[in-house]
């Protein structure tokens, strides 16, 4: 069964250059990037073991400055961040409707100087603190500070990953060039 675009696209490509050539390339560079993310982008993200190897084998790369652990709580309502700033002093345990209430509360993680301008408006020390950025008011509650010194294999893991995702690419390139003559 053939298609009248079939039959269009076969015509055009015996009839224009140009065309075969755009659509030869279109072809190849979906091989290319389906290649590449079964031999490179999986292989590298699935990984945990080979990650962690790869953590270990260039530990000293992977060095922070000051950081704290900390997590963001945004809303709009100055009021209802006021409230909750005043329960969470008087250790009063936050509810799951109170956490509905804000616009976003991320997970507590490390962050670093200059990774986020609202933890940088805040104060480093453990406790919460109040800033206001983009017509949003923020509770950062800070954890713990902690000083310069070796990122932990999950802090760096982003970083290790592309990492690790580029030593098997090369391998596998080199694997490649061994097997078959290069043109």
């Amino acid at each position: 069964e053939i298609h009248l675009g079939d039959a269009e696209d076969a015509r055009l490509q015996r009839e224009n250059a140009e065309y075969k050539n755009l659509v030869r390339e279109y072809r190849e560079g979906i091989m290319f990037f389906s290649i590449m993310e079964k031999e490179v982008w999986n292989k590298g993200s699935a990984d945990t073991t080979g990650q962690r190897a790869y953590y270990e084998a260039h530990k000293s790369k992977y060095q922070a400055g000051d950081r704290v652990y900390a997590r963001i709580y945004s809303t709009s309502d100055k009021n209802f961040l006021k409230t909750v700033h005043d329960k969470a002093t008087r250790h009063d345990t936050l509810t799951q409707l109170d956490l509905k209430k804000f616009k976003s509360v991320t997970n507590f993680r490390a962050f670093g100087k200059g990774e986020n301008k609202i933890v940088d408006m805040v104060p480093w020390a453990v406790g919460l603190h109040e800033a206001e950025a983009d017509g949003r008011e923020e509770l950062v509650e800070i954890e713990r500070v902690r000083p310069p010194g070796q990122k932990s294999c999950q802090e760096a893991r982003a970083t290790v990953i592309s990492e690790y995702q580029e030593e098997i690419e090369k391998k596998w390139l080199e694997s490649l060039r061994k097997k078959h003559k290069v043109k």
